[in-house]
């Protein structure tokens, strides 16, 4: 049950927005199925607006005290929509919070899909969250470890073909992969690549980070040497980018108010062989502007 539970913790963040599915689930230590955890929250997320109204319905949270939204939302996903169902022993009291309602859950699945005039489970999910789905998996190469260049030819080695940058990236095919045209150290694969286990990811050698949140350090443009903060740097894969385009040099000043994340930014930004980070575990607003040590930001 742990793995629920922990499951529904990812979801809480994800909805305090404290962080992306790939940074709380791939970048936590903690999470010892990573491929496991990745699949069963992105499935969820996946069938969430159905899974809310069977919850809502069904009033399953109301009678179950101690059954939490999202604790449900996951092990409903599973109860539901996938072959194995819950995959604890039935003796596991969350487990029987949610089997007690079995019944009642699949009639209001029912209810949904007779309403919408579909058959399949695959029917129910909205054309703004398959196309979601659809986003390719980005890889940023890590240049403090390996050049792009050399990503390129150990990615070719080992059977995946570079194509050239397409119309639609969605044409890209599993083995597929190409430079992004925007972004010079930033590869970009098929969305259903799986790198949790590839050595390229596990040394520190590439970095899986969406695209958007590559942006502000080549916006920053800090040159070599430079002084620069980040306000708000947990879990550090910006931070991370920003130091290898700095090339090592200077000094970056990583503030962060949660303790724990703090940790994973350190963690992280090690792997990644940065030696130019200066975690900082407070406010960055509480700083004093006038600090002689931050005179060169």
């Amino acid at each position: 049950m742990n793995f629920y539970q922990h499951a529904g913790r990812i979801l809480d963040k994800l909805e305090r927005h404290e962080g992306t599915i790939k940074g709380l689930v791939i970048g936590d230590p903690k999470v010892w199925d990573k491929k496991k955890m990745y699949a069963l929250v992105c499935e969820t997320l996946k069938y969430k607006q159905v899974l809310n109204q069977i919850i809502d319905q069904s009033k399953i949270c109301q009678v179950e005290k101690k059954l939490k939204k999202n604790l449900a939302l996951v092990l409903i996903h599973d109860l539901l929509f996938t072959k194995r169902g819950i995959t604890v022993r039935n003796d596991v009291p969350l487990k029987q919070c949610v089997i007690r309602h079995e019944a009642r859950l699949k009639s209001e699945l029912t209810k949904i899909k007779v309403k919408k005039g579909v058959s399949s489970n695959e029917d129910l999910v909205s054309q703004k969250v398959k196309d979601a789905v659809l986003i390719p998996r980005y890889a940023r190469v890590n240049e403090h470890k390996i050049t792009v260049e050399e990503a390129i030819k150990k990615f070719t080695s080992k059977g995946y073909t570079l194509v050239d940058y397409p119309d639609d990236l969605k044409t890209l095919q599993l083995k597929d992969f190409c430079r992004d045209k925007h972004l010079n150290d930033m590869l970009v694969f098929h969305q259903r690549t799986d790198f949790h286990d590839h050595p390229l990811y596990v040394s520190g050698n590439i970095i899986l980070q969406d695209k958007a949140s590559c942006f502000p350090a080549h916006v920053c443009q800090a040159t070599k040497g430079a002084h620069a903060i980040d306000a708000c740097a947990a879990p550090g894969n910006k931070t991370s980018h920003l130091s290898a385009l700095m090339k090592n040099t200077g000094k970056i000043w990583a503030f962060d108010l949660d303790s724990r994340r703090l940790e994973l930014l350190k963690k992280l930004t090690n792997r990644a062989g940065c030696k130019n980070i200066t975690p900082v575990h407070g406010s960055f607003l509480e700083t004093d502007p006038n600090d002689a040590k931050y005179a060169q930001v």
